[in-house]
């Protein structure tokens, strides 16, 4: 290439509608394509490219295996998954760059691994996209194998993951994250969401989000979120709203409330977590209504109130690991057999700088 040559550009943008043709040239509103299959499906879509997608229904179950932002362009542009077939996700993204998806409704989607939303590997960034009424048997509304989600605004809402046989199934209601993947919710709203053992599962967790990757939760409301489980293997749900076995973990500036499990109605954690200036309420649980620390969890100006340990210990707080309250307030939990406001079994509990436990 000559130095005077003009740099590459993206070619878009791109343009889909109900009633377009995927045999158009699909630059123009006036001649888009019917479906965002279509336009990947084009030669000259190009990484950056921005496809611009009408309100509508679209069926086509596309997956972006190519670095383009899909951005609705009004309300209700929805990508329905289900169908036959082996790719009955709502949307997948598979591709080794960056994919930007904004204003989207992503819905009933029944793909095994990540029912509406499976990412393969991108680096994910989402913003204001609702994904919602999806199941699967692990990661109903999103399973993120490897790279990143990060979720801006939206919601994940209504999502069922279901055990279908074993171990390691009925995991992450919401969303699951795979150990070589990573999660940040930023303002998105998780609820109604249900991790269900079925009977099968000899352990359940994350009606939320289950991790095994690095999580990050920021100004983010859980409410309503379940582990289920059921005979034979009763007595064994993590997480009603999160459960998380990865170290790099933090929840800031967010609500859990009214998430039910046996261990940790709000939260489980197999490994390191902080709990930053959250609010967590009516929370339930067998042991821990609001917590429960199988690792270390240190609590900042945070708040549990009114959480309930059903059967066992730790209407607040159930920890095993060390816990760290600082500037915490604990009051008006209740567990039947002790440790109303926090039950500990750690080496070294810390309660310090103001923090109250009644």
């Amino acid at each position: 290439m000559c130095s005077s040559d003009p740099p590459a550009r993206a070619a878009g943008p791109w343009f889909v509608a109900p009633g377009g043709s995927n045999s158009g040239s699909c630059l123009s509103a006036a001649s888009p394509c019917a479906t965002l299959t279509g336009v990947l499906a084009k030669p000259g879509v190009a990484a950056g490219d921005t496809v611009n997608v009408a309100p509508g229904t679209y069926t086509d179950r596309p997956a972006v295996t190519k670095q383009v932002k899909v951005v609705g362009t009004g309300p209700n542009v929805v990508f329905q998954g289900g169908g036959t077939g082996s790719a009955t996700w709502a949307l997948a993204v598979n591709t080794s760059g960056n994919v930007e998806l904004r204003n989207l409704t992503l819905t009933g989607g029944t793909y095994a691994a990540g029912g509406a939303l499976p990412v393969v590997t991108a680096t994910v960034k989402a913003y204001d996209v609702a994904i919602t009424s999806s199941t699967a048997i692990a990661g109903a509304g999103v399973y993120v194998y490897s790279g990143s989600l990060e979720m801006y605004g939206g919601r994940i809402a209504g999502n069922k993951a279901t055990a279908t046989s074993g171990n390691a199934t009925g995991w992450g209601g919401g969303a699951y994250v795979a150990a070589a993947g990573s999660l940040l919710l930023d303002g998105v709203t998780v609820e109604n969401n249900k991790a269900d053992g079925a009977g099968f599962a000899s352990v359940t967790v994350g009606g939320g989000v289950a991790s095994a990757g690095p999580l990050t939760v920021r100004n983010t409301t859980f409410r309503n979120n379940a582990v289920l489980t059921a005979a034979p293997t009763a007595n064994t749900g993590y997480g009603g709203a999160i459960y998380s076995s990865n170290a790099a973990t933090s929840v800031t500036g967010s609500t859990l409330t009214a998430n039910t499990a046996t261990f940790g109605g709000a939260l489980a954690n197999g490994a390191a977590a902080t709990v930053t200036g959250t609010d967590v309420r009516t929370n339930t649980a067998m042991v821990g209504g609001g917590f429960y620390a199988g690792g270390a969890l240190t609590v900042t100006r945070s708040t549990l109130a009114a959480n309930t340990a059903t059967v066992n210990y730790g209407g607040g707080v159930y920890a095993v690991g060390p816990l760290a309250l600082d500037d915490t307030d604990v009051t008006g939990n209740s567990a039947p057999t002790g440790g109303g406001g926090v039950y500990s079994a750690a080496t070294t509990t810390t309660i310090r700088n103001g923090s109250t436990v009644s």
